[in-house]
């Protein structure tokens, strides 16, 4: 199961591999037979903690479970 532990560490090693963005992609539930456990944080919220770890990547969402999110906070 994905945590956080390591996340501010990862942000660093792509500013510094050179990377400009970084885009997490909402995955709701870790299906073991699906193959990526991803992302099971909020989406939003996991963005604002990894801009907290930098300003210098681009942070975007690759993809949304729309249903499962209010539209206010996807149109935001």
């Amino acid at each position: 199961m994905p945590t956080v532990q390591h996340q501010p560490g990862r942000v660093q090693l792509l500013k510094t591999l050179g990377y400009k963005a970084a885009w997490p992609h909402d995955v709701p539930f870790n299906v073991p037979t699906f193959g990526d456990a991803g992302q099971t944080f909020h989406p939003f919220t996991h963005l604002g903690y990894l801009a907290r770890q930098t300003s210098e990547i681009t942070l975007e969402v690759s993809s949304i479970a729309l249903p499962l999110h209010h539209r206010v906070h996807v149109v935001k």
